[in-house]
């Protein structure tokens, strides 16, 4: 089973010609709204290939919380860790995304921002029972904090999507297992601007050497660079036609952790999380872009790299 620590929001998504630049109003855009947020996104691309998953997550005592709560039920997800908290809003995103699928986010993280070490500490029964953790940082630094201490001192390996990037951020260090990041969060944790796959794999290098067991860094259409005790590896990325880049990083992530789960190797589960994550590229919204089992497994046969 995985547990999923991280956020879940309602996302409202905008769909334009172009992204406005300050004080510009750009008008005709589209508007649809879907589930989204990243503890979520992954917890549903984890389960939609068949895995076992449950999610640790803080949702509003509002119709949207129940809503999305029930759709958790719907992606069998197990959600007995799920938290409605009165007096608090469900986490919102504003997305806002143009004709070649590049978007930009605005988050008001609401019930997420109230996801406190103690709802950990009291999952402590459901976590127990996981093969592999998977968290994000849409949540505070104190619980992620409580989750890597959990995890470590229950023997169960974590993958941290160090996204997004904030200030202050929590350290890297031995007790997370597999760290996945995009070029712009390894930039960011390094200080370093990444532009290319070798700037990547240097990159990749110096992460790993921080504690993490390996390191991934998702470049998008350039595919992925790997660091382990191994080397470090470069894995070409699927062409396709963005239509909307929003959780493709998350679909890595939760096919990422899947594979690994069913007994996969490292090589092969980041072949069916680049996957994941194209497909969900090619679709509007988060949730409802994340692919099933069968979708990974024709795409993968029948798309050239």
């Amino acid at each position: 089973m995985i547990t999923v620590i991280g956020s879940a929001n309602q996302d409202i998504i905008m769909q334009l010609s172009h992204l406005p630049l300050p004080g510009e109003t750009v008008g005709e855009g589209l508007l649809s709204y879907a589930n989204g947020g990243k503890g979520a996104n992954q917890a549903v691309a984890a389960s939609r290939t068949g895995c076992s998953v449950s999610l640790i997550a803080a949702l509003g005592s509002d119709k949207t919380g129940e809503t999305m709560l029930s759709s958790f039920m719907d992606e069998h997800i197990n959600t007995e860790a799920v938290s409605l908290l009165n007096g608090h809003n469900t986490g919102t995103a504003f997305i806002l995304v143009n004709r070649e699928g590049e978007n930009c986010i605005a988050v008001a993280p609401g019930a997420n921002s109230h996801l406190q070490p103690q709802h950990i500490e009291a999952a402590h029964s459901l976590v127990s029972k996981s093969s592999w953790g998977l968290m994000q940082c849409e949540i505070s630094s104190e619980t992620q904090l409580a989750v890597i201490r959990l995890l470590k001192d229950l023997s169960i390996p974590l993958i941290l999507n160090y996204a997004p990037f904030r200030e202050p951020g929590i350290a890297l260090s031995s007790g997370i297992t597999g760290l996945v990041v995009n070029e712009l969060e390894a930039g960011e944790l390094l200080s370093s601007p990444i532009s290319n796959v070798e700037q990547a794999r240097e990159s990749a290098g110096v992460l790993y050497r921080l504690g993490p067991k390996w390191v991934i860094i998702t470049l998008g259409s350039d595919g992925v660079v790997l660091a382990d005790d191994t080397g470090i590896h470069h894995f070409p990325g699927f062409k396709i036609t963005p239509v909307d880049t929003t959780a493709s990083g998350d679909a890595f992530c939760g096919v990422l952790a899947a594979g690994l789960d069913k007994g996969m190797s490292l090589h092969q589960a980041i072949e069916r999380a680049q996957a994941a994550g194209a497909l969900t590229a090619t679709k509007i919204g988060a949730q409802p872009s994340l692919p099933y089992q069968s979708q990974i497994d024709h795409f993968i046969t029948s798309t050239r790299r």
